[in-house]
């Protein structure tokens, strides 16, 4: 009866994050669908599909500021100290990405990375220059909302997603109206993204406001520090998530890289852009497991409740990909609410369904990384993200030879990146107990 309860509990914690992850992925894939409605629609989705896979590479390392301040921040000052790290690592990313979208060098790197014509260059140098501002955004929202999640605050990760899911919303039926939209259609994902960050941030911002004596005061656990949290300490922790945020996001830029290279390189990476985005739904919300061991290692501290609830939510991710890739549904996915030609939705039905070998993969890697988070061991995943990008390098130059091309060559590239690092990460954290329990001759539970 007790372990049923802590399954619910589990539940009711995990349920507001799985629906913000829902919807960031809902909210993606409709500005997609406004842009499939929009003249010049493949240069378009081309030109966001890069755009958005070179700004989600640079923002990156922002995400794990969510990890950062739920493990860290546990009194007023540690809480400052996170945030103020967030701004320094936000203006760093936006002079990057000033870079990339101000330059005639950044335009000649780009142009020159892909091989796509020098329109679809210029556009996502224009989408990058106007969402200058989007990481700032997005960091503060990702550093405030972890606070929330360790106090069993989820339901405002959720409030968020879902008010800018209608933000974005609102704004794509306002832009397809507009004249200016019309003449150029890459203003209506920027103004799409303005309109949900600022939103998220903003309710974030009133969750920490409404319990921040509860954040001042966090309840500690065994691993908790007693000593002021110092920049030194939290560079120690933080380093290696963004060094391996880095290199996953990198992925998929070397993966669009490579697919622009190839015939009708422009058609595939617009295939891509729809497929990155739907693919991700049924098993993307498994990645948000990792944060339950911090915050339920006081009612779990062997963590073997999380790790068997884990497993089951593997199963479930897995049965949502079946049934939504692998039955007539996706024709209507693609076809009716996303609103694709019936050419471009075809080339999007392989690379989805390969998609639902993503499940067991990513539940995995999501318990072993949730296991470094609240051992506070995060230098454990750098040799697991350079396992994923040796591993995609080989795959991606070996799986042409075997037939693989286009959007299914990127979406299979990339699952042998995320197998390597889950391997990876196994071997790393539980191979030693392994081992020793077979010299022994008592396999044990690890």
């Amino acid at each position: 009866m007790a372990r049923r309860n802590l399954y619910l509990r589990f539940s009711l914690f995990l349920a507001p994050l799985i629906i913000t992850i829902f919807v960031q992925e809902v909210s993606i894939q409709w500005i997609a669908a406004g842009l499939a409605r929009l003249p010049f629609s493949v240069q378009s989705l081309a030109a966001f599909g890069l755009a958005w896979a070179i700004s989600s590479f640079l923002t990156g390392p922002l995400v794990q500021t969510k990890q950062m301040s739920l493990v860290l921040v546990e009194r007023r000052q540690s809480f400052w100290v996170v945030v103020l790290a967030t701004l320094m690592l936000s203006g760093l990313i936006m002079v990057v990405q000033a870079g990339a979208a101000l330059t005639a060098s950044g335009h000649e790197v780009l142009l020159r990375l892909h091989r796509v014509s020098s329109q679809v260059i210029e556009d996502v140098q224009r989408i990058l220059a106007l969402l200058l501002l989007y990481p700032l955004l997005k960091g503060l929202a990702h550093c405030l909302v972890g606070p929330l999640i360790r106090n069993h605050h989820t339901r405002y990760s959720s409030y968020a997603a879902v008010l800018g899911f209608a933000a974005a919303a609102l704004a794509v039926l306002l832009a397809l109206q507009m004249p200016s939209v019309q003449a150029r259609p890459i203003l209506l994902p920027v103004m799409a993204l303005y309109a949900s960050a600022v939103t998220e941030l903003l309710v974030t911002g009133i969750g920490v406001w409404r319990h921040r004596r509860d954040i001042w005061h966090t309840r500690l656990h065994a691993r908790s520090e007693t000593r002021p949290l110092t920049y030194g300490r939290l560079l120690r922790f933080f380093w290696p998530l963004g060094t391996m945020v880095l290199v996953q996001e990198f992925t998929r830029p070397l993966i669009n890289l490579v697919i622009a290279r190839q015939d009708d390189g422009e058609l595939w990476l617009a295939v891509l852009a729809v497929v990155y985005a739907l693919g991700q739904w049924p098993y993307r919300w498994l990645n948000e497991t990792r944060t339950m061991a911090s915050a339920f290692q006081h009612l779990d501290p062997q963590g073997r409740a999380i790790r068997n609830f884990n497993a089951l939510a593997g199963l479930v991710s897995l049965i949502i990909s079946m049934t939504l890739f692998w039955t007539p549904l996706r024709h209507t996915i693609l076809l009716d609410w996303i609103g694709l030609e019936p050419e471009l939705a075809s080339l999007c039905i392989a690379p989805l369904m390969i998609f639902a070998a993503y499940s067991p993969v990513v539940a995995v890697r999501s318990w072993m990384q949730g296991v470094t988070l609240v051992e506070r061991r995060t230098l454990v995943v750098t040799p697991s993200v350079m396992a994923r990008m040796a591993v995609i390098v080989v795959s991606v130059l070996l799986l042409p030879s075997f037939g693989f091309t286009g959007a299914v060559l990127g979406i299979s590239t990339l699952l042998t990146g995320f197998i390597a690092e889950a391997l990876t990460l196994v071997a790393i954290l539980r191979g030693p107990q392994l081992l020793r329990a077979v010299r022994t001759g008592r396999l044990q539970d690890a």
